[in-house]
């Protein structure tokens, strides 16, 4: 796991881990959501936060000692490399979408505000408080929401601020695969209570934080 901060798993560990997060997404996309028709969609999305929670997590101990984390750093090459393109993708759709739809069309306030808060990773926690599913059953309006898919890099960016502190504090403690396994396993948790209790319940657990967590956190742990 993490031994001092490049160290990789052994091969054999690393197949089995992979092996039980696909069956662990497989269960939660298709039998706990109840999602049948969102289920490759929403399963795709889960897997990509694992390679999410490695490659960054390279990143954010790159040239690092064994107790520090480059947070600033880190923090500065991400808005570098998001920030630019991200604005951008949002100021030319909001454009294209005024143009080409009509001001009266149902949802359109939804859709400049899911927009707003997407340059600031929170579009998630908005779709959540609307309780959509992934292809928004129950809001006929918003399957033309052009920035639906910015829920998925709201959950990474709000990883992303938390994680650093996370694993620095972590570290110091000598046992950052301890500390994140540990977190990994609550947020699983969380996510499981959430989609077994209610159906309302279940599409709040797919867009928030607390039960994705352990997504990127798993990824994390290949380090």
């Amino acid at each position: 796991m993490m031994k001092g901060s490049r160290t990789l798993v052994p091969a054999r560990s690393g197949v089995m881990t992979s092996t039980v997060c696909v069956l662990w997404l497989c269960l939660r996309s298709s039998f706990f959501m109840q999602i049948l028709h969102g289920f490759l969609g929403g399963l795709l999305e889960s897997i990509c936060f694992l390679p999410s929670g490695y490659v960054n997590t390279v990143s954010l101990l790159h040239g690092c000692e064994d107790t520090c984390v480059d947070t600033l750093n880190f923090y500065g090459r991400r808005m570098w490399r998001l920030a630019p393109a991200l604005m951008a993708t949002v100021l030319i759709t909001t454009i294209l979408n005024s143009v080409l739809m009509l001001p009266s069309s149902p949802g359109m306030d939804g859709y400049y505000i899911s927009g707003l808060l997407g340059l600031v990773g929170l579009s998630n926690n908005y779709f959540a408080s609307l309780q959509l599913d992934y292809f928004e059953n129950g809001h006929s309006h918003q399957e033309l929401n052009p920035f639906m898919h910015l829920w998925s890099l709201g959950v990474e960016e709000q990883f992303y601020v938390l994680f650093p502190f996370l694993l620095s504090w972590a570290r110091k403690l000598q046992s950052p695969a301890w500390v994140i396994a540990v977190c990994a396993v609550i947020s699983m948790l969380v996510s499981c209570i959430l989609t077994c209790s209610t159906y309302s319940n279940a599409q709040v657990a797919f867009y928030i934080l607390p039960s994705r967590f352990w997504e990127l956190a798993l990824g994390a742990c290949f380090i």
